[in-house]
């Protein structure tokens, strides 16, 4: 039997409501499951099929192959770096009918036995073209070769042949030359790939590697973490105990308390990583770098083709590039890669205090859980990372976070005022100048807001002054950046990877198939 749902009922908690509301019910939760498995299918539907995502798809006639090594990006501009794969079929007798299925990724010219074979003219090469080609083999060895290009991912094939009786199909017995180098052994595209000498992720510590050295810090910290667990279950234990029975609250001392030391822990490992980590340490960092030194060579904002970072949006390169000018230094100077480093610090910072917030709005009375949530939210090891170097992912983060806190903000007011849903346009709109991945925020954003509104029986007005001061909110703050680069190229988001901008880069290995996403946890054994 079904949870029946008075008429009226919210599922946003008022911010002066004194009860709870029924925010997680039976229908609620289906909802959701079912919109999860909505989007992650339409999500693999496009993966398989659209061209323009580097999906290999799986088809267990038979299997993509690809040249063994990795291939470098870079040599594109001055070389085609096209793959060939051979195989020879062996056939007793002159076959009555042959059936060829090919693909690949994503440009073939295929030859049998010296002859051209025309492929079916597609747009999309993850569509099978599927070709009678028995009046080109014959009696004995049959050689079948297929030449592969691809402009942004190394050349993969994908073919299986049946003749009569006989079959054949792609795997590692086949040989691939690559831009005409040596024959080898053709690799399955759906194999782990392992960094190999020369690239940078290969001869990492493993963590059977680094114990023996490190263990009496590790055993002093774990005797620290426990006795910091048996005094903060204590003083949780003293500050939850009411003697109504009523629901506990920080003090706002106690609030300053908590913040404070946090924010303490991250002043002291910023001035320990300051005087440790390299100039160039984060992920492209020097690109970041170059995108704040051309701002403040230029006095202007780049395109995306003049740098291979320059196609982020501009708005923590802005505020590095006027920190550094207002201090009077340049980017190579020492002090100003701790300055922008004390930036990215800063914005951590505030990072998990919007969580912590956010979480107070989620989890009214329960002390516990919202310091858990302060407690990841400040101490995520990835968070500790990326706000020690040079990047733009912390101010996005924050300003993120920042949306989602206003956004529940408004969701639990009882009438939202106009000022509520500018500030949360205002930083929805920073978020997208900071990161074009923000732009993700907006559907749950607006699905939220048109559920209150909805559940309120708001009147048309209501719903125009609320979208209409949110959205033109965000279009004033970011839409001018968007609306520059699809000026300039035709399309409101580029990026390094797009051939648009001429950067011949892909992430490698330059595909995923299925099985990577089955594959995970070799961080745990070798995390650096």
């Amino acid at each position: 039997m079904g949870v029946r749902i008075p008429p009226g009922t919210h599922f946003f908690r008022a911010a002066t409501a004194t009860r709870f509301v029924p925010l997680k019910t039976f229908w609620t939760a289906l909802a959701l499951v079912a919109a999860a498995t909505i989007a992650f299918g339409w999500l693999a539907w496009k993966c398989v099929h659209d061209p323009k995502i580097n999906f290999l798809p799986r088809d267990g006639r038979a299997e993509w192959i690809v040249f063994p090594a990795a291939l470098d990006a870079r040599t594109h501009p001055v070389a085609t770096m096209d793959a060939t794969f051979r195989r020879t079929l062996q056939l007793e007798t002159q076959p009555g009918s042959a059936r060829l299925l090919v693909r690949a990724a994503k440009r073939i010219e295929l030859k049998i036995n010296g002859e051209t074979v025309q492929t079916a003219s597609t747009r999309n090469w993850k569509q099978i073209s599927k070709i009678d080609v028995s009046q080109f083999l014959w009696t004995g060895p049959n050689t079948i070769e297929a030449r592969v290009f691809n402009d942004d991912a190394p050349p993969a094939l994908w073919l299986t042949l049946t003749a009569d009786s006989s079959t054949l199909r792609t795997d590692e017995r086949w040989e691939v030359s690559l831009a005409g180098s040596t024959w080898r052994s053709g690799a399955l595209a759906s194999t782990a790939k392992r960094p190999a000498p020369g690239n940078l992720l290969a001869g990492g510590e493993k963590i059977s590697d680094v114990l023996p050295h490190i263990w009496r810090a590790w055993t002093a910290f774990s005797v620290l973490a426990v006795l910091l667990t048996f005094a903060a279950g204590w003083w949780l234990a003293r500050i939850t105990a009411r003697p109504n029975g009523g629901s506990a609250e920080f003090s706002r001392r106690q609030l300053f308390a908590l913040l404070g030391l946090c924010s303490f822990a991250w002043v002291i490992l910023f001035g320990n990583n300051a005087k440790m980590l390299p100039f160039s340490s984060g992920y492209d960092s020097k690109e970041h770098s170059a995108y704040i030194k051309y701002i403040q060579d230029h006095r202007v904002l780049p395109l995306p083709n003049e740098g291979f970072e320059m196609f982020q949006p501009p708005l923590y390169y802005g505020l590095s590039a006027g920190v550094l000018s207002t201090c009077r230094l340049a980017i190579a100077d020492d002090a100003a890669v701790i300055a922008l480093r004390a930036m990215t610090m800063i914005f951590g910072v505030a990072n998990f205090i919007f969580v912590f917030l956010g979480v107070r709005l989620l989890f009214p009375g329960r002390i516990v859980a919202q310091l858990v949530g302060l407690l990841i939210a400040a101490f995520l090891p990835m968070q500790l990372y990326l706000s020690h170097y040079v990047t733009n992912e912390t101010l996005a983060a924050t300003l993120a976070t920042a949306t989602i806190y206003l956004g529940l903000r408004t969701l639990t007011s009882e009438r939202a005022s106009a000022l509520q849903y500018l500030w949360l346009g205002v930083c929805a709109g920073l978020a997208m100048l900071a990161k074009a991945t923000s732009l993700l925020l907006i559907p749950p954003l607006f699905g939220a807001l048109m559920i209150k509104l909805f559940q309120d029986r708001a009147q048309f007005f209501v719903w125009l002054r609320a979208f209409g001061i949110t959205i033109a909110a965000i279009l004033i703050t970011c839409g001018w950046h968007y609306l520059r680069i699809w000026h300039h190229f035709g399309t409101p988001i580029v990026g390094n990877w797009d051939p648009t901008l001429g950067f011949p880069w892909w992430q490698d290995p330059g595909f995923h198939v299925a099985s990577d996403y089955f594959r995970f946890g070799t961080t745990f054994i070798s995390p650096l």
